[in-house]
């Protein structure tokens, strides 16, 4: 068993944390991520064992009472969870490792804590929904100055989190092709290559 290291900032650590922020769970001896997206977990499996984090057990499916097949890792070391509880829980600030690697962590962050949903009208919205107001505001600030989003509202919904949503045509195409590889195909298979962006 190999010790932890504390990594240097890196696309694959920046994209490990998007993830666990969005969505994961640090406690004091374990961490875990679980999602129904067996290529978005494989794709954080293969960043934790390119950092060469310790600990970290094969991923484990499981199907729920609702049939869903469900995907988990699991970190069993107290080194990695130390280093992981103050991001998580926001006693350390995450933005300068955001900065450095914006595209791999709000590719976690948004894989893991995103949805696609259609309006009535046929149109595709992206939504992220979280209780960190300071990690949206900080990819909704990347995506309106660095990508060309039009500008957005966070707001605060029902279930005590904040969300922000794309919802223009050209602005869910152009995040997904820049961001989201694990979700990109919902624009292809929707809208069609050949349809004109509006």
């Amino acid at each position: 068993m190999h010790k932890f290291k504390k990594p240097k900032g890196s696309a694959d650590l920046c994209f490990v944390l998007g993830a666990w922020l969005a969505d994961g769970y640090v406690g004091e001896y374990t961490a875990s991520l679980e999602k129904d997206d067996e290529v978005f977990v494989t794709a954080v499996y293969r960043a934790l064992e390119r950092l060469g984090f310790p600990g970290v057990a094969p991923i484990v499916a499981h199907r729920l009472r609702t049939g869903t097949m469900m995907y988990r890792i699991t970190i069993s070391a107290m080194k990695v969870c130390d280093f992981l509880r103050p991001y998580k829980y926001g006693q350390k600030a995450f933005t300068s490792m955001f900065w450095k690697y914006p595209v791999d962590f709000t590719c976690g962050f948004f894989s893991g804590d995103g949805s696609a949903t259609y309006r009535a009208d046929g149109e595709i919205v992206l939504s992220m929904s979280n209780k960190r107001w300071d990690i949206l505001s900080t990819i909704r600030r990347y995506a309106e100055e660095d990508l060309g989003l039009r500008p957005t509202r966070i707001v605060a919904n029902s279930q005590g989190c904040y969300q922000f949503s794309i919802n223009y045509r050209a602005d869910v195409k152009k995040f997904l092709e820049v961001i989201s590889p694990f979700k990109k195909q919902l624009y292809e298979e929707y809208y069609g290559a050949e349809k004109e962006v509006m």
